[in-house]
């Protein structure tokens, strides 16, 4: 069976801060006027008292808030964007472990080569040029 409560003013009061300049007050009022009629006058002036303090605050958010946007639209240099608005939004450093991602180096074996016959440009004379690194030897074949 499901259970429901009854807001209290207090709990109206906490959305209201969250969100001040997107809530409306009439449902505060609602609250308040039925919170009040329960109590006797001494706690009623007493609840009146903080709620109106909470409301004050409230309000004064949303003006610190509708004043900035308008200074806002009004300023040369455009409208002025606080940082912490994209503060989840973009990361400034990041720091990757791609040790998983690399795969172990597999060890490579080499078959032996015959010896190699190197000559100097001396010993084989004209028939050889160097070109791009390379030596390049005619051979001479006996016909």
């Amino acid at each position: 069976m499901t259970t429901y409560r009854q807001l209290t003013i207090w709990d109206v009061l906490n959305e209201l801060s969250e969100s001040p300049t997107t809530s409306t007050l009439a449902p505060m009022w609602e609250c308040l006027d039925a919170e009040l009629e329960k109590l006797p006058l001494e706690a009623q002036l007493l609840t009146a008292a903080l709620a109106f303090t909470q409301i004050a605050d409230i309000l004064k958010s949303r003006a610190e808030v509708l004043l900035q946007d308008t200074r806002d639209r009004n300023s040369l240099l455009g409208p002025i964007i606080s940082t912490d608005l994209f503060a989840g939004l973009v990361r400034t450093t990041m720091h990757l472990d791609l040790d998983d991602l690399i795969e172990p180096e597999i060890p490579q074996t080499f078959k032996p080569h015959g010896p190699h016959q190197f000559s100097s440009p001396t010993e084989l004379g004209s028939n050889s040029h160097y070109e791009n690194g390379y030596q390049y030897v005619k051979s001479e074949t006996n016909r």
